[in-house]
């Protein structure tokens, strides 16, 4: 038999969830604070209009294509390694509506 080696992680012993209004274009909201013991993160865009999600270390800027990636309408993602983002993540809507996202993080 072969050497198999796999990474093993400690769990996470707290949440954070909830509802997040990403507000029109033109400034950001903070969804979830910056967190060095992150463990996973995942966001869903339950409307019908596109957000933007960003990682920044201060404030509430405008959200673009260097600063930011979109969440499409319907569209979840997340990540569930441990270390990988601690920053802050902010969210701005892609209109001028505003826009309800969902989010859960887990951490220690």
């Amino acid at each position: 038999m072969g050497n198999c080696q796999q990474s093993a992680y400690a769990q996470a012993n707290r949440t954070n969830s909830g509802d997040v209004t990403c507000p029109a274009t033109g400034t950001s909201i903070q969804i979830l604070p910056q967190r060095t013991s992150r463990y996973s993160m995942l966001f869903n865009n339950i409307n019908g209009v596109a957000v933007r999600l960003g990682y920044l270390d201060t404030g509430t800027a405008t959200l673009d294509g260097t600063n930011s990636w979109l969440l499409q309408p319907g569209q979840a993602t997340s990540d569930s390694v441990p270390g990988i983002l601690n920053k802050r993540v902010v969210c701005m809507s892609t209109t001028g509506v505003s826009n309800v996202i969902t989010f859960n993080e887990t951490y220690r």
